[in-house]
């Protein structure tokens, strides 16, 4: 796995789907998949220090040739008061094919990646990190439908099964966190 290709390529994403400062994104057309358009009833559930903190998810799709590709973002920064950091899933599924999870925790005063993830799972639900190829292989779709003019819309599906997609790309985060923290000791 090449670590620094992957902080690129999650930075990228994010930055495309205007959740990050971007340069490239034309506001105009297409706006942030954060916008309350996009927000779902979904939430991202967190229990931190024995209290529950419940965050906001959002939802997209783009349709290329007929085929679908639903996305989801979560917020998962446990501290909102904590203004310094903050912390995204999200989750790219095309119809028929694999998942893409992608996480990052993002520095927003010096506007820079501090952890990336980009995991994919064929069954939704058994996920491994992607090597260089598929690193790859993922950018370079979803070059593919930003150079194509493709812009996103509300979704017309029903958000629940890509929710629970959405949490079990989330859990397999948190268990990678602890193995590495277990090699760490």
């Amino acid at each position: 796995m090449n670590v620094k290709l992957q902080n690129n390529i999650v930075e990228h994403i994010f930055s495309s789907f205007a959740i990050f400062p971007s340069t490239y994104i034309n506001l105009n057309k297409s706006g942030s998949l954060k916008h309350p358009n996009y927000l779902l009833p979904e939430k991202i559930v967190f229990e931190e220090k024995n209290k529950i903190i419940s965050n906001k998810v959002w939802g997209c799709q783009l349709t290329v040739s007929h085929q679908k590709i639903k996305v989801m973002l979560g917020n998962c920064s446990i501290d909102e008061s904590e203004d310094h950091y903050r912390e995204y899933a999200l989750l790219v599924k095309p119809e028929g094919l694999p998942a893409y999870g992608l996480y990052v925790v993002w520095d927003k005063y010096e506007l820079k990646t501090i952890e990336t993830v980009l995991a994919c799972s064929v069954d939704d639900e058994s996920w491994m990190e992607c090597n260089t190829y598929l690193q790859a292989t993922f950018l370079a779709a979803m070059e593919q439908t930003r150079d194509l003019g493709m812009s996103w819309a509300p979704i017309s599906f029903d958000s629940k099964e890509m929710h629970k997609i959405l949490l079990s790309f989330i859990e397999f985060k948190l268990k990678e966190d602890q193995l590495n923290e277990g090699e760490e000791s």
